[in-house]
């Protein structure tokens, strides 16, 4: 209505423009002032009057598109009530989807039809409720989102579902379940038949990568946090290992380790003073030029102590060199006792 006001206005105002536009040329060729007002009156009633009825024919437009939308609103409305009211046998696959895509009822209950269907073993009943619920998870906590897809897994088992109970179990770091959950959306996606229960489709990509993310993280975890050497492959995680050992002694480090360390892969601050550590994770033994390379790094750093910690032996070149420098030679289950005396003289 506002819109249709201001076009009119604007209209009017245009009327009056070219009324008095055409006032002044009648008038500069001569024509008397009473022949020139009349015409232009003429011609300012006529396009008065077309606009009028244009304007009324849109505004008459408008109101009926208002109307017709009203009833089809009101028509949704009572078949959505005659569903809800209609026995479980009675509902139809046709009727779920008038109820999903075209009401306006609140998702929540929609989820509690489709529910109460799959209950009744309504089978189709599972599409709805797995968009439904989707749209739900959205405003949910991690903790939430996990009550939720078992909810729905305990009526049936889907890829959608479990696929979002394991991306909720990894915000929670509760890697090890969320792998299992994702493994079971990949199976379901690659097995059924039923389209209903799959979801993953063109993302299965991207849910093998989740996958292989989420097994590197477990692993991290295993390593740093619980201290399994046995899953320890490479230097980089032999470091980690050795960070989970250091903050479970309750000591601040960091890890420095990469091209351009000087020889240094982790700072531990103790309070009183900085132990630059080398680590080696060999299958050979470790030579002089660990002991070199770290004790080189205790000055760069402002170490207060240095060592190398590896899981293998060290040579006799390499213990001479060590007790000469200065440079503490462990191995990786001695680390916490030395922690513990450095502690002590802090």
């Amino acid at each position: 209505m506002r819109s249709s006001q201001k076009d009119f206005d604007r209209f009017m105002f245009g009327c009056l423009g070219v009324i008095t536009v055409l006032f002044v040329v009648l008038a500069s060729f001569g024509v008397s002032p009473i022949v020139g007002t009349t015409v232009t009156t003429v011609i300012g009633i006529g396009i008065y009057l077309w606009f009028s009825s244009e304007a009324k024919e849109k505004k008459n437009a408008e109101e009926a598109e208002r109307k017709r939308q009203a009833e089809l609103i009101e028509m949704e409305s009572k078949r959505i009530a005659e569903i809800k009211v209609m026995k479980h046998d009675l509902v139809t696959e046709d009727d779920l989807n008038f109820v999903y895509w075209g009401s306006r009822l609140p998702n929540i209950e929609i989820k509690k039809l489709c529910v109460d269907l799959l209950k009744a073993g309504k089978r189709y009943a599972i599409g709805p409720l797995l968009g439904t619920s989707e749209r739900i998870l959205k405003d949910l906590s991690p903790l939430e989102v996990i009550n939720e897809c078992d909810a729905i897994i305990d009526l049936i088992p889907n890829a959608r579902s479990f696929y979002y109970k394991g991306m909720a179990l990894k915000q929670l770091k509760r890697y090890d379940e969320a792998i299992i959950e994702i493994q079971n959306a990949i199976v379901i996606d690659q097995s059924e038949d039923s389209p209903e229960l799959r979801f993953l489709g063109y993302n299965l990509k991207i849910a093998e990568k989740e996958l292989s993310q989420m097994k590197a993280l477990a692993r991290r975890m295993h390593i740093e946090k619980d201290g399994d050497f046995n899953l320890v492959k490479t230097g980089t995680e032999y470091e980690r290992f050795i960070c989970g050992i250091l903050r479970r002694q309750g000591c601040s480090c960091k890890r420095v380790g990469q091209s351009g360390d000087y020889g240094a892969d982790i700072l531990v601050n103790l309070g009183k003073g900085t132990l630059v550590i080398q680590c080696k994770f060999y299958s050979t033994s470790v030579g002089y030029d660990a002991i070199q390379q770290v004790y080189t790094a205790k000055s760069i750093y402002n170490g207060t102590w240095c060592c190398v910690v590896s899981n293998a032996s060290f040579t006799r070149q390499a213990i001479e060199g060590g007790k000469k420098l200065g440079v503490k030679l462990l191995s990786h289950v001695d680390i916490a006792e030395y922690l513990k005396s450095l502690k002590e003289r802090c």
